[in-house]
């Protein structure tokens, strides 16, 4: 007699089914996580990117009522902002920039950094642009600029130090050939502009005008962080405890390799671009450390949080090297100007590695 074949239940097909989607619908979540937006709080300044070659931006400066810090108050800014809008080029473009002066003062503006021509309309700080006028800057920049963090800012002796404390900031980020490398490219930017103010003997320390605010970070994600002290005055002791810096770039200097320091002291107007990687969940403070600063002494601070967190990403493994270049330190060593006595046997300022491996 033949048996007869037993077919499954629709219901237990349904549910297997439905498992397997589910299963499935996990993967692709996981797979694609890295590209989702995992930072709706985050907020850094908006970005104005060139195009076909081009950056027209218009500056006003003015005094006007903005908030920093979470506290209104009267400020000299620039288009009604406590940090202005990033600007973002490559080598060979152009910057055009529309300078109006409705403050009390004289103004001019500076391109910190940059590799561009201190000429003319060009990046003149001598230039003097009085109450109520208006001026027109065009800054050229060469094909093979160096890729990395500058930052704009007025520089006109005696008037510099209020403007710049006021907010008259801005960053400047220009892109190359470092962007594309691997390990670096298309992993997250979060631009980190630090200021202060100055009550008393107190120093308020602000992350893109927030008090502590947090950074979320995937579990094993790799995010570049790109920090410029914009503060007039103040030195921030930077460090993540329990975390490595891995350092790829300094004022706009690409290293040969990263730098892994645990700290690093940053002057008004100094950048450097880290490699944050994640392990898995945690909690980081971000401090600026006790720092001597010879006529005052900085306490440590927290000011901002990074928040491990979230569903976790496939780790990427950090680049092993990054952008040759010559240490004109190490030709001066080989060519004996350097006394033996003040030629240190490693590079301590630009990558704290070897001459010969520069």
């Amino acid at each position: 007699m033949p048996t007869k074949k037993l077919k499954p239940k629709k219901g237990k097909i349904f549910s297997r089914n439905y498992i397997l989607v589910l299963i499935g619908v996990f993967i692709i979540w996981f797979l694609l996580s890295p590209y989702a937006d995992f930072n709706p709080k985050w907020q850094q300044p908006n970005v104005l990117k060139s195009k076909n070659g081009v950056l027209d931006v218009t500056l006003d400066a003015a005094k006007s009522k903005v908030v920093i810090g979470g506290k209104e108050q009267e400020s000299t800014v620039y288009n009604g902002k406590y940090i202005n809008d990033t600007w973002e080029v490559k080598g060979g473009d152009t910057i055009h920039v529309h300078l109006k002066n409705d403050l009390t003062d004289p103004t001019n503006l500076h391109f910190h950094g940059s590799h561009v021509s201190p000429k003319g309309n060009s990046d003149n700080v001598l230039l003097n642009i009085k109450p109520g006028e208006t001026f027109d800057y065009t800054y050229n920049l060469p094909v093979n600029h160096p890729p990395g963090l500058y930052w704009y800012h007025p520089h006109l002796h005696r008037y510099t130090d209020n403007q710049v404390m006021g907010g008259m900031v801005g960053a400047i980020k220009v892109k190359g050939n470092v962007d594309e490398l691997p390990g670096i490219k298309n992993i997250p930017e979060r631009l980190l502009v630090l200021t202060t103010q100055d009550i008393g003997n107190n120093v308020d320390r602000l992350v893109n005008n927030q008090v502590n605010p947090t950074l979320y970070v995937r579990p094993f994600e790799t995010v570049r962080l790109e920090i410029l002290n914009a503060s007039a005055d103040d030195f921030y002791y930077f460090a993540i405890p329990g975390q490595k810096l891995n350092i790829i770039s300094r004022d706009g200097n690409t290293l040969s390799q990263i730098d892994s320091v645990d700290s690093e002291v940053m002057a008004p107007g100094d950048r450097i671009q880290i490699l944050f990687k994640a392990g898995s969940w945690a909690d980081y403070d971000v401090k600026s450390l006790t720092y001597n600063a010879g006529s005052f002494t900085y306490p440590e601070a927290s000011f901002m949080k990074i928040k491990v967190a979230g569903i976790p990403v496939f780790p990427k493994t950090l680049p092993t090297k990054l952008l040759p270049f010559t240490d004109l330190r190490c030709i001066a060593s080989a060519a004996g100007w350097i006394p033996s006595r003040i030629n240190p046997p490693a590079c301590p300022i630009i990558s704290r590695i070897s001459c010969t491996a520069c």
